[in-house]
């Protein structure tokens, strides 16, 4: 199986050089197997783009480069048959004098999924229909399963790549906080502002922190609850109220450990 090490990085493209007369660089965006990334800014137009550049190979996954570069051209050749607002353009491709193949598409910044998460929302005109509410599925349900299928399983926070156990991770955010008294009342505040959602955090941390405190499960089943009562969909309505029955019997899952 071909790896990185097999591959051989093209001529090193740093900031400020000039790919094929027509692209400054401006700098890496990522690398892998096949390929290098770079962003760069289109001299006659001033757009900035995203330069794909194919690596070479050496060695025993040699045989690898004809098929690498064959299936470049056909997925180029693809780009250039496609028109939408939601795919990214292809703005240029070719080879270079050394036999290295590249292409430039427009560049489109990246976002983590928390941001998109966030941000994303479905048309008010969709929502309102009556077979279109969402009564099962909440909407971020669905950005999660597109987010998955076209980027994978991570979230692109970098600290969550290789995370610490999550009750580590609350042990330390109680302990920086002053305890699990100040947690409490944060989120005890929270719930009476209105702010069920943001009251979740702080209380699965103190749970997960003090898993035996009958202050925390009495308030995390009140949290739960109230975030449950505020779901349309039914599927979230059911896990949130689930967490709220755990903390009813001092549990935090009635499904599994604890």
């Amino acid at each position: 199986m071909a790896t990185a090490d097999d591959a051989i990085r093209p001529a090193a493209l740093g900031v400020g050089a000039v790919f094929q007369g027509g692209y400054e660089i401006l700098g890496e965006l990522g690398s892998g197997t096949s390929g290098v990334v770079h962003r760069a800014r289109q001299l006659s137009s001033g757009q900035e783009v995203a330069i794909k550049v194919l690596r070479a190979r050496r060695g025993s996954a040699a045989a690898d480069a004809v098929g690498s570069a064959e299936r470049f051209r056909r997925e180029m050749r693809l780009s250039t048959e496609l028109c939408h607002p939601n795919i990214v353009p292809l703005i240029d491709s070719g080879e270079t004098d050394d036999g290295v193949l590249y292409a430039v598409f427009r560049y489109v910044p990246g976002a983590t999924l928390d941001q998109v998460l966030h941000e994303v929302r479905a048309p008010e005109r969709l929502l309102a229909k009556p077979y279109l509410r969402p009564v099962y599925d909440d909407p971020q349900f669905i950005v999660r399963n597109v987010w998955r299928l076209f980027g994978g399983w991570w979230d692109g926070e970098p600290d969550n790549l290789l995370p610490a156990p999550r009750a580590e991770q609350a042990r330390q955010w109680i302990a920086l906080a002053g305890g699990i008294a100040p947690v409490l009342e944060r989120a005890a505040a929270l719930l009476a502002e209105g702010n069920a959602r943001l009251a979740c955090h702080l209380i699965e941390f103190a749970v997960l922190a003090e898993p035996g405190s009958a202050a925390v499960h009495e308030l995390r089943r009140a949290i739960y609850q109230a975030r449950s009562r505020a779901q349309v969909s039914s599927m979230a309505r059911n896990i949130l109220n689930h967490a709220a029955l755990a903390s009813a019997e001092g549990r935090r899952d009635l499904a599994g450990p604890g």
